[in-house]
């Protein structure tokens, strides 16, 4: 199933779409990211849903998520630097919320990576709560973010503070 958004083609990543996962994977996160047997059995799993963003036959980002309850879990993501601010990262989400049939959304991201953060909170998603010790090398807590259903008058104190952001 493919998609668009003006140059950039979506679709479901392929077996032969794996090197450039990987690369765009180990340049985003060097010491705790997919692996390639990660993305393989993200490929053989009828359980997840990997899509890829191409542009000009060049894979620029992609997205890793799985569809449970009627909630869309997005488990790994990343777009190009150079293709960053875009909508390709937006666009890969709402195409997978399209396709699995979800109606809410969750993710984690460490409490760091504030471009995560704000790229999430940018389609609607608001932070729940704080995960201590969630990441390993190096250790880090993550932050829960939702969107939907999950998220609804949630207004709990983590949500209002801005976590180093």
């Amino acid at each position: 199933m493919t998609g668009r958004v003006g140059q950039v083609v979506l679709r479901e990543a392929v077996t032969d779409d794996l090197p450039a996962l990987l690369d765009l994977e180990s340049a985003a996160f060097p010491s705790d990211g997919y692996r390639l047997k990660d993305f393989a059995t993200a490929l053989e799993d009828a359980g997840l849903l990997a899509l890829v963003a191409e542009e000009s036959e060049t894979v620029v980002g992609f997205l890793v998520c799985q569809e449970s309850g009627g909630a869309l879990h997005l488990i790994d993501s990343v777009v190009a630097p150079a293709q960053r601010g875009g909508g390709i990262g937006g666009a890969l989400v709402h195409r997978a919320l399209e396709m699995s049939g979800a109606r809410a959304a969750w993710a984690e991201t460490r409490v760091t990576n504030c471009a995560a953060r704000k790229a999430l909170e940018a389609l609607g998603f608001r932070v729940e709560r704080r995960v201590c010790g969630y990441y390993d090398a190096p250790a880090e807590d993550a932050l829960l973010l939702a969107l939907g259903a999950r998220s609804r008058d949630r207004g709990n104190a983590d949500e209002r503070t801005n976590h180093g952001c």
